[in-house]
């Protein structure tokens, strides 16, 4: 599961010339590497140095060392900004985004009048994991620092949005911060003409969706009425580009039936064969599988030599998710030796509740394993086998075979065995240190922090348990592994005597369609029948 995260680069950081000529007083053209200064007007000595500073450290590889000359800049004077699009191409591995964003969060934090500072910190944060408590604390010193939204450019009034949009979807905002960020949305959304309404619209409606996920009074209507206005401006879409943020969007929010309503707007002929193939996931999300069949075929016509076995692949996917196992097993034979598709075994036996042999093929894909990915197949397959067999010893094997090749130093590893551990009851100490771990890495991951939740659950810790749960519920897409966060939610209501609240959780876990809803329908059906003793008496 992968945290929610909003690309908001390129369409919000301003173009070069916005830096030299509001921020230097000289026009400059620039292209990647190539500077020309066409004039330089008469200006003060340090605004001659600032662009002395800019020009220096473009002429540096595309390296740290340029990013921090950039950054320089940026300290002499906060309110430039083509040096906030360069640093992000300066940033080429997780030290080097947990650096650059934690100078630009210290700067954001003197400068809360420059928003894309703030928006600039997060957006790098991300690939180097900033801390959802910075950004929550860098949210709320840009809505502070402006206390008249009708003085602000209209350009600052969207970055606002879309930042609370940022934060809101990570982190539960304290109640007098949400009602806060609420306001900014209403007064945005009234701005009928705004040329950002679109991208104002998306920002609200994800950010209700994630209020909607947490039961707060009234987001579900005013979700609909947001999507509702989404889809009427459709038509309004001109370019390909529009049509496949749009469609993320709604995958993003689980309308996969009006993603795919946006698809077929296109004929599929003018799609390349990476986008069909995200299209057939799409129209299988959505359970259109004559559609998705068809594409398939459309597909294994291309006269591309990699096109069949991408519609066997796919074809295989669509079975299992019908549950024809006799049309999966059929495709599974036709399927290449690629490494990924050993998983495609893997999956097909788990799902008919055939351990052993799940277990035989991951164990048949260590004994071959030649390369990295090989092994973490193996390593995962034989992990879920552990944990549908709630079988410990086999966990611990794995685990040992981990520790001797670090891979409990990968984040996915770690969470992995600390909510086996957690969900087997078995190893709580070894869970512990493995998802403080995962979760240093990645702080913004929902299903790190579901782990964590149920972590606490286990110890009995029921007060941090709910506040983990409702961080992880309010930082996740909608998806099927909902059903899974929803599922411990009911769990750690249930132990907090808050029978209502329990059961609104299992009813959500059943919508989101889990592995075994019968197991939850008991869960309703025995929190029903308390109900109505308690009347009864």
């Amino acid at each position: 599961m992968e945290a929610l995260r909003v690309s908001l680069y390129g369409a919000l950081l301003f173009p070069m010339l916005a830096f030299c000529g509001a921020d230097i007083g000289s026009d400059v053209a620039a292209n990647g590497d190539d500077v020309e200064i066409v004039q330089l007007s008469a200006s003060p000595d340090r605004r001659v140095r600032l662009l002395e500073n800019y020009l220096n450290a473009m002429q540096l590889p595309v390296s740290r060392a340029r990013g921090e000359g950039l950054l320089a800049v940026l300290r002499d004077d906060p309110a430039a900004t083509a040096p906030l699009h360069l640093i992000r191409e300066c940033v080429k591995s997780q030290d080097d985004a947990r650096f650059f964003a934690a100078e630009l969060a210290k700067l954001a934090e003197e400068h809360p009048e420059a928003p894309e500072l703030t928006l600039a910190a997060v957006q790098i944060g991300d690939s180097g994991e900033l801390d959802p408590e910075v950004g929550n604390a860098l949210l709320l010193a840009a809505l502070e620092a402006t206390d008249d939204y009708n003085t602000l450019p209209p350009n600052v009034r969207e970055l606002h949005g879309l930042l609370l949009a940022e934060y809101a979807t990570r982190l539960p905002l304290a109640e007098n911060d949400r009602l806060d960020g609420e306001r900014w949305f209403d007064r945005q959304l009234a701005e009928k003409d705004s040329p950002w309404r679109d991208r104002v619209l998306a920002a609200a409606a994800e950010y209700y969706m994630h209020e909607m996920l947490l039961f707060r009074e009234g987001a579900s209507e005013r979700f609909e009425k947001l999507m509702s206005e989404l889809i009427r401006r459709e038509a309004a879409i001109k370019s390909d580009l529009e049509r496949g943020r749009r469609t993320e969007l709604y995958r993003r929010l689980g309308r996969t039936k009006d993603a795919l309503r946006l698809i077929q707007t296109k004929d599929v002929s003018y799609y390349s064969i990476d986008e069909l193939s995200e299209n057939i996931m799409v129209a299988i999300e959505a359970e259109e599988w004559a559609l998705a069949g068809e594409w398939i075929e459309y597909l294994r016509k291309n006269a591309s030599d990699w096109a069949v076995p991408l519609a066997n692949v796919l074809e295989t996917q669509l079975a299992l998710t019908q549950k024809d196992y006799d049309r999966a097993a059929q495709c599974l034979k036709t399927l290449p030796d690629w490494p990924r598709n050993y998983m495609t075994r893997i999956l097909y036996h788990l799902q008919r509740k055939e351990y052993e042999k799940a277990l035989k093929v991951a164990r048949e894909v260590e004994a071959a394993a030649g390369d990295m990915e090989s092994r973490e197949i193996a390593s995962y397959g034989m992990l879920m086998v552990a944990e549908r067999q709630r079988n410990a010893a086999l966990l611990d094997e794995v685990v040992r075979k981990l520790e001797r090749t670090a891979g409990l130093y990968d984040p996915e590893f770690a969470n992995s065995v600390a909510y086996i551990d957690a969900e087997l009851d078995h190893n709580l100490e070894r869970s512990a240190e493995l998802i403080e771990r995962a979760l240093a890495a990645d702080p913004g991951n929902a299903a790190y922090m579901d782990t964590m939740a149920w972590l606490q659950f286990r110890l009995g810790n029921l007060a941090e348990a709910e506040k983990w749960i409702l961080r992880a519920l309010g930082t996740m897409t909608p998806s099927a592994e909902l059903s899974v966060l929803y599922d411990h939610a009911g769990e750690i209501y249930s132990a907090l005597g808050q029978p209502e609240k329990a059961l609104r959780c299992y009813r959500e876990a059943l919508r989101y369609k889990p592995e075994e809803p019968e197991a939850i329908q008991w869960k309703i059906a025995a929190l029903e029948g308390n109900a109505a003793e308690e009347e009864e008496k």
